[in-house]
């Protein structure tokens, strides 16, 4: 599950524009912030059987994972 999807990390890079903070960097970071949230809510609202909230978030890290290339966490 450790495994990044390099292809994911250039598209991204690809994005960047000369000048400008670090992209992918700062990607990452929302990443690394954001998805312990995320699972956090999922968590919660499984008890609470909210099950909008828990399909919102989950696809929010889905789409997270997959968008930093970690395509097995996706």
């Amino acid at each position: 599950m450790s495994e990044i999807d390099q292809k994911a990390l250039d598209n991204v890079r690809a994005l960047q524009r000369g000048g400008t903070p670090d992209l992918l960097g700062r990607i990452v970071d929302l990443f690394v912030v954001q998805t312990p949230e995320a699972i956090a809510t999922i968590a919660s609202s499984v008890k609470t059987a909210d099950l909008e909230s828990v399909r919102v978030s989950a696809h929010s890290v889905k789409s997270s994972a997959a968008y930093v290339g970690a395509q097995h966490f996706s």
